[in-house]
């Protein structure tokens, strides 16, 4: 059975709905067209306008925590993405504005800007390994440092003092003082350490000064308990000298 006829009217309603949606789909094609070309564009084109900010580096000087060879490393990928690949030498130039200090200076020196890119690196590398070197040798007397045999605890402290610096040059001077205090009782001796460690009993070790706890640490080390042999016809005693306990410090 044939559908019954529409009047006029519906049949005009309907031919306007008909119409209506298929330029509805005409605009969200051409808009869905327009969309994927411009992503295209912008992905294949580097001269866009559209681009996303790239995030520069830190400055580097020969106090930072991180080694020469590794921050090329980063700073090639900053130069990359900021400036492109098709001319590297020109990143010689760019170096400059991140650089502080002894190599900051060494580099207005050379010149560094109008060397070719990889001649630089090369040159820097090479004038500040010895620096490098110095630091590690630092770092392994710190690592092995030790009292040696009738080495007295305030030379002990001054050789921890004097190690520690060259060794963590990047460190602040709170947080050096505080590597230095502990070094310094990780090698007193453990019957001084023991007393030391009841006498700071509940002090923030970063509060109290370090020629105070040396100090203490020689109090302690001249009143630690020592044991006399006396020899008593041909028969030995052992007679312990009890000395007073170390109050807290203050």
């Amino acid at each position: 059975m044939a559908p019954p006829e529409m009047d006029a009217a519906t049949k005009a309603m309907f031919d306007i709905l008909v119409k209506n949606m298929t330029e509805l789909k005409t605009a969200n094609k051409t808009h869905a067209d327009r969309m994927e070309q411009l992503t295209t564009k912008l992905a294949l084109s580097r001269d866009s306008k559209l681009r996303f900010k790239v995030i520069e580096p830190v400055k580097y000087s020969l106090d930072s925590t991180i080694k020469l060879q590794d921050y090329f490393v980063t700073f090639e990928r900053f130069c990359s993405a900021q400036y492109g690949n098709a001319n590297k030498n020109a990143w010689s130039a760019a170096l400059g504005k991140f650089l502080e200090g002894d190599i900051s200076e060494e580099y207005t020196g050379l010149e560094g800007g109008s060397m070719p890119w990889e001649d630089l690196k090369t040159t820097l590398a090479a004038r500040f390994a010895d620096t490098a070197q110095r630091t590690n040798k630092f770092l392994n007397l710190f690592n092995n440092l030790d009292q040696d045999s009738d080495e007295s605890l305030l030379n002990l402290s001054m050789k921890v003092e004097r190690i520690a610096k060259p060794a963590y040059p990047t460190f602040n001077q709170l947080n050096l003082d505080v590597l230095i205090k502990n070094k310094f009782l990780a090698v007193v001796p453990e019957d001084v350490f023991d007393k030391l460690n009841i006498a700071l009993l509940d002090k923030d070790l970063a509060a109290v000064p370090f020629e105070k706890i040396v100090s203490l640490a020689e109090k302690v080390q001249k009143t630690t308990p020592k044991t006399v042999i006396v020899e008593i016809a041909k028969a030995d005693s052992a007679v312990s000298i009890e000395s007073d306990p170390v109050e807290n410090v203050q």
